[in-house]
């Protein structure tokens, strides 16, 4: 339970991060000057990177153990969800990323600024997988919560009545046979 708890706070880090990139910093650097706005988002992007790429991959490995420790299929699923910004980034990002590298601050123009609008709405989407991971480990541990409060009031309810037994002395209680002597 400890590793999915974990999962949850790690996929929480992420979606935290790149929503805030989509409502904060991207409107804010789309004010900037073209040659401001490419070396703004150079910067930004290579932090970004060396902290969502960890965040993910941790995040999706914990909801895995999660998974395997609790036999919970939505830690799998929350896993699945978050590791899927992985192909996304690599397949669907990547070649806007390398085109925005190429061109020297210098450089910059309309088609960088084009290029990093476009950025942002692509990040939008790891934004929205990040949520759903989050959500889904969410979901995973209040069910993974209910069903240990489930298995403890049962147990509660059998230490009670074991220990009501075991002082009245009644061995016919434990099992729930002879009631009238139980309630006497």
């Amino acid at each position: 339970m400890f590793a999915g708890q974990l999962s949850l706070i790690a996929s929480a880090l992420f979606s935290g991060a790149a929503i805030y990139v989509n409502v904060g910093e991207q409107p804010a650097r789309l004010h900037l000057g073209y040659q401001a706005l490419l070396t703004q988002w150079k910067f930004a992007y290579k932090r970004g990177l060396a902290m969502q790429a960890p965040l993910a991959l941790i995040g999706c490995i914990l909801g895995l153990l999660a998974g395997w420790q609790t036999r919970g299929r939505l830690w799998l699923f929350g896993a699945a969800i978050l590791a899927t910004n992985w192909p996304y980034t690599l397949l669907v990002i990547a070649p806007v990323n390398k085109q925005l590298k190429r061109i020297h601050s210098a450089g910059a123009g309309p088609e960088s600024h084009a290029l990093i609008e476009k950025w942002g709405k692509l990040h939008a989407i790891r934004s929205a997988l990040g949520l759903a991971a989050m959500l889904t480990f969410l979901w995973a541990s209040m069910a993974q919560t209910a069903t240990c409060q489930t298995a403890v009031t049962k147990s509660h309810a059998f230490r009670t009545r074991l220990v009501d037994v075991i002082f009245r002395g009644h061995v016919e209680g434990l099992m729930g046979t002879n009631r009238t002597a139980y309630e006497e």
